[in-house]
């Protein structure tokens, strides 16, 4: 993995083939100890696994602690030809 919190930063991970294999993606907004998002895909052009955009949401407790927000949408590509 070669993931850097630099929006517009490409990077590319490698998942177990039964998870899709290589994605290939790109950050979309990191900010420092409140949110990262990032977009990907399956780098085969023949998967028909859906495009990801995943975003983590840190927010301080009062009480102490952080709560996670993982916001998580996912878009089938259009289909060639179509």
């Amino acid at each position: 993995s070669d993931i850097r919190p630099e929006p517009g930063r490409p990077f590319g991970l490698d998942l177990p083939a039964d998870a899709g294999g290589r994605v290939v993606g790109e950050v979309l907004e990191a900010v420092p100890f409140e949110r990262l998002s990032m977009a990907w895909r399956s780098a085969a052009p023949e998967s028909a696994a859906p495009d990801s955009h995943v975003t983590f949401e840190l927010t301080p407790r009062p009480e102490g602690g952080t709560h996670l927000r993982i916001i998580h949408t996912v878009t089938m590509a259009a289909a060639v030809g179509a």
